[in-house]
């Protein structure tokens, strides 16, 4: 469960709404952002708002909701989750964290300086949650047993009797189906397909698609797992043939046969669902599961699902060879604001480091002998993610031999977040158009693999010097490799 620490404190905030006004004293100059989740099947994040944490620790989000969502707060290095209200305002506070500082994104939770009202969706999460939690500890050991239907039937009957005069459609939303997983978690008088059965038709037959409501979600996604491989039995021949030849409707067909398919919109959205587990199992032509998916995405019955389709397929094809590398501006070294759109027409030998890895300065070593022989064609671009925005200043004034371009990653969590980073350094290879060309890149030493990122270098020099030798007189045009296109 990710909860939030609600803490009764006298503090001298301006009432206003669709306002969260913040403090968070260990993070001064850091960037802070409001998301929420473009939807919770590919989990893609936007951006609703974004500031800075100023000099006196506070910093002050301003934001315009038409209805209840769940947002993440995003302060430098670290996040937590609440809920926001239209019209309503929000006084949070970020903890102080004891031990020593990492530059690790990590979860931890926010804290309310203000109580909010009863009334409030946080308030009402905050309680339902501790009151589940609570069920599920007191009845663990009778899952197995009949007793433990009647309890939750008990149990349910309790919270309506609690939430009853609550009028707010996302908690309702959210009550029901977290009541629907633990309907799911067991019942000992039924059977495990009669009791998904029971489930399916009280909760997803005939229930409109909460697409934007996390509990409504999280019990899709674990109701319907393994799609295809359900019905792999029933239709083994007629699966590949539909994969082979790209035949959306026939696999709407077969699903359509079985049980738990006869809600349209949400058979949509599971179809979606089924063909992204199929591409990562790697069971199909993963080329004709994308083709799949743009089909859904511009021709979906159901409108919001043009979206869940785009998006899963950003997702799938995130940080892939020949697809986009995830671009980003960033203040470099000399102060100005740099894209990869900088760089191109040359390879790019892209790093991500830490200002106090010796791992890094060592790696820095052998790339200055790397960017002497390959700089006629690759760029050197080393992005700094340090645990404070003096990092890359203090790395400059300290290696000032190492001479290509470096830029200041801290603040910006989100870079983590496109290119996958959970240690440093990391490298990566893009080409002159922009697309990833080896993900993630081999390092400058050798270390365990027996060959470093020189040989991939070497490759890709001579084939571009044979290119030059070969090309005619008058012909000109910048090096590099042909990329993905839609």
């Amino acid at each position: 469960m990710r909860y939030l620490i609600v803490i009764a404190f006298l503090f001298p905030f301006l009432s206003h709404a669709d306002k969260i006004e913040g403090l968070a004293a260990e993070h001064v100059g850091a960037k802070v952002r409001l998301l929420k989740y473009d939807d919770y099947m590919s989990r893609k994040t936007i951006e609703l708002a974004a500031a800075t944490v100023e000099a006196d620790s506070m910093f002050t989000l301003n934001y315009q909701i038409e209805e209840t969502i769940e947002v993440i707060v995003e302060v430098g290095n670290v996040y937590g989750y609440m809920y926001l209200q239209p019209g309503q305002d929000y006084q949070i506070g970020v903890p102080i964290e004891k031990g020593a500082k990492t530059s690790a994104h990590r979860s931890i939770q926010l804290a309310f300086l203000e109580l909010p009202p009863k009334t409030d969706i946080n308030f009402l999460i905050l309680d339902l949650d501790y009151r589940i939690d609570g069920f599920l500890g007191n009845t663990f050991d009778l899952i197995a047993d009949k007793e433990w239907a009647r309890r939750l039937e008990n149990f349910e009957a309790e919270l309506t009797n609690i939430y009853g005069t609550v009028e707010d459609q996302y908690f309702i939303t959210y009550m029901t189906f977290r009541l629907a997983s633990l309907e799911l978690v067991g019942n000992p008088q039924m059977e495990v397909g009669m009791r998904k059965q029971m489930v399916y038709d009280v909760y997803l037959k005939n229930s409109p698609v909460f697409r934007e409501n996390g509990a409504y979600m999280q019990l899709v996604n674990s109701f319907y797992k393994n799609v295809f491989g359900s019905i792999l039995a029933y239709h083994e021949r007629g699966l590949m043939a539909a994969f082979v030849t790209e035949d959306l409707d026939s696999l709407k067909s077969m699903l359509s046969q079985h049980a738990y398919f006869e809600n349209g919109p949400l058979n949509e959205l599971v179809l979606i669902k089924g063909l992204s587990e199929v591409y990562m199992s790697s069971q199909y032509p993963k080329s004709n599961i994308l083709n799949m998916l743009k089909e859904i995405k511009n021709n979906a019955v159901f409108e919001p699902n043009k979206k869940i389709a785009a998006n899963m397929i950003k997702k799938m094809t995130k940080l892939v060879r020949g697809y986009p590398a995830p671009n980003f501006k960033l203040k470099s070294d000399d102060g100005s604001i740099v894209g990869l759109e900088k760089f191109k027409g040359k390879f790019v030998y892209l790093t991500f480091f830490e200002e106090w890895s010796q791992e890094s300065i060592s790696e820095f070593k052998i790339m200055q002998t790397l960017q002497k022989r390959y700089g006629k064609h690759f760029e050197f671009v080393s992005i700094c993610m340090g645990p404070d925005s003096n990092s890359l200043d203090n790395f400059i004034r300290k290696y000032k031999e190492f001479d290509w371009t470096f830029l200041n990653g801290y603040g910006h969590e989100e870079i983590k977040e496109y290119y996958d980073i959970v240690a440093y350094p990391l490298y990566f290879i893009i080409d002159p158009e922009g697309n990833l060309y080896q993900v993630p890149a081999l390092s400058p030493s050798p270390k365990g693999n027996y060959e470093s990122v020189d040989k991939t270098m070497y490759q890709i020099n001579k084939s571009l010097a044979d290119r030059e030798r070969s090309r005619p007189p008058g012909m000109g045009g910048p090096p590099g490799s042909q990329g993905h296109r839609d």
